[in-house]
C-alpha cells in the first residue's frame, strides 16, 4: 500500500503524531514476521485450492510460533 506525502501529513494532523508512529510500529511488526516466514517456509504455496491454502499457511504459522517458543530462553525474576 502506497501513501502520498500529503495523506500521510493529514493523517498526522487529524490523528497525531503518536498514532502515526503505532501505526508505522504494527507495519514494521508484521514485515518482520513475513520475513521469518518467507526465510523458512519460501514464499510459494503448495496447496492449490483456497482451502487447502488456508490449512497449509495456518499450518506454517503454527510451526513458526513452535519454533520461536523452542528458540526462546526461560527467564525468570531473580530476587
Amino acid at each position: 500500500m502506497s501513501i502520498n506525502r500529503n495523506e500521510a501529513i493529514e493523517y498526522i494532523q487529524k490523528e497525531g503524531l503518536n498514532a502515526c508512529k503505532e501505526k508505522y510500529h504494527q507495519r514494521s511488526l508484521n514485515e518482520v514476521v513475513m520475513l521469518g516466514y518467507k526465510t523458512i517456509f519460501g514464499g510459494k504455496l503448495e496447496a492449490c485450492t483456497i482451502e487447502n491454502q488456508t490449512a497449509e499457511v495456518k499450518l506454517k504459522c503454527t510451526l513458526l510460533n513452535k519454533f520461536t517458543g523452542i528458540g526462546m530462553p526461560d527467564s525468570y525474576k531473580i530476587a
